[in-house]
């Protein structure tokens, strides 16, 4: 049978013997480790950072078309759908202003209002369509502000890695 715990009862590692000698541990050692590793991994911190934001950022902008099609669609409460989708669009703005040290406040402000646009056009079109008499969509409806979505996803992703 292993014995997990010594059965007298002593110090481990030394105890007050390594501790009270100069031989104890030096404080300052540990922080200059640290540092020396810290410097070798900086590039890849700022990479997990930058893929953290856009991670996070995109993860908002999924719940914030799930949040169309859930209210919009399925449930027919466009109120409750352009609240939600004020609410994930204002959170996307404030972890921009979080996230992005290089650039100015208003040059944050101008690309996530290029990146919300998409999302309150398709809420928009999708409000602006007939419904049929059991409230489905029609699937012929044009939604011709569809291109431009897309347009404009691509531009905002384009300026957020500048």
């Amino acid at each position: 049978e292993p014995m997990l715990l010594p059965e007298r009862d002593e110090a481990p590692l030394g105890g007050e013997e390594l501790l009270a000698s100069g031989q104890g541990v030096n404080p300052e050692r540990h922080v200059q480790l640290f540092r020396r590793l810290q410097s070798k991994w900086q590039c890849y911190d700022a990479y997990c950072r930058v893929c953290m934001g856009l991670g996070v950022n995109q993860l908002l902008q999924g719940l914030s078309y799930f949040a169309i099609c859930h209210t919009l669609v399925e449930n027919h409460s466009p109120s409750t759908g352009f609240a939600l989708i004020a609410i994930f669009q204002c959170t996307t703005v404030a972890l921009a202003v979080l996230d992005l040290a290089g650039m100015k406040r208003r040059e944050i402000f101008a690309v996530q209002l290029i990146g919300m646009l998409p999302c309150w056009l398709t809420a928009a079109s999708l409000a602006a369509a007939k419904a049929n008499g059991n409230g489905v969509l029609p699937p012929d409806h044009k939604y011709r502000l569809s291109p431009l979505c897309f347009m404009l996803q691509a531009l905002w992703l384009e300026l957020w890695l500048r």
